[in-house]
């Protein structure tokens, strides 16, 4: 049980800027479940935190530049990490119609052209969509996205293969198992439960799910291969696809 708060502790360590796991020095297997399990919760912390920080700053500035900000401050808690997989993705996505080497693309420390302009429209789409749900007073809708698309993460590892140098992604891919999936999904839905009902907690769990799926068959069958990136690019893609579906059920 030690090794699996440990793990959860770390989630938000390596997926937010929050330094709850920074000092753990032993990785056990059951650390990898608990890093698994806490994926889905860092996205509902930070996006709570966001939250708070839109209704504080109503109090005393203009509403719609306070939603800005709060919007702004989710980016910057899970420490852009999901948006620098956008830039890679795209640009190897570009380079391999020129028959370039994909996976090295990937790893350059350069950002090209096309990947920054795809990030900017995809951070301004985000912006735009959670600056909506905040003056509506839909905060909850949002951080249903932010849970599901996690979530939709955690499965996509149990159904696909990661390249073999993603270490990091491979340990979480042993942990993604049945039971601990089950788990997570039940424990997820109940929490988000409480703030929607439970057509819209069914339809946010399928569409997470399915884009996942839709999304990473499409890359794996593009590249050959799927790693962090990938990863970490569907689940800014999926998540903007939920945020939308709470625009719709304004």
């Amino acid at each position: 049980m030690r090794y699996f708060l440990d793990g959860i502790f770390l989630s938000f360590s390596y997926f937010s800027i929050l330094p709850l796991g920074s000092n753990i020095k032993k990785m056990h297997k059951m650390t990898y479940d608990g890093v698994l399990f806490g994926l889905p919760l860092v996205g509902f912390i930070i996006g709570l935190i966001s939250a708070a920080s839109f209704l504080f700053l109503k109090g005393f500035m203009p509403l719609e530049y306070s939603a800005i900000v709060s919007a702004c401050i989710y980016l910057v808690l899970y420490g852009f990490l999901h948006l620098e997989a956008v830039c890679d993705v795209v640009d190897a996505w570009y380079a391999s119609l020129s028959g370039k080497d994909v996976y090295s693309i990937m790893k350059e420390p350069h950002v090209g052209a096309i990947g920054a302009i795809a990030t900017f429209i995809l951070v301004l789409l985000k912006v735009s969509v959670m600056v909506t749900l905040f003056l509506n007073g839909l905060i909850t809708l949002a951080l249903a996205a932010m849970v599901f698309s996690r979530l939709g993460l955690a499965f996509s590892l149990n159904w696909f293969k990661v390249h073999k140098n993603s270490t990091f992604a491979q340990e979480l891919k042993k942990s993604a198992k049945g039971k601990l999936l089950v788990v997570m999904l039940i424990a997820y839905m109940i929490l988000v439960y409480f703030a929607l009902n439970v057509n819209a907690v069914l339809l946010f769990a399928v569409v997470s799910i399915v884009a996942f799926t839709l999304i990473l068959r499409l890359l794996k069958s593009k590249f050959g291969f799927l790693n962090g990136d990938c990863l970490g690019f569907t689940l800014e893609v999926v998540e903007l696809i939920l945020l939308n579906i709470g625009l719709m059920l304004l």
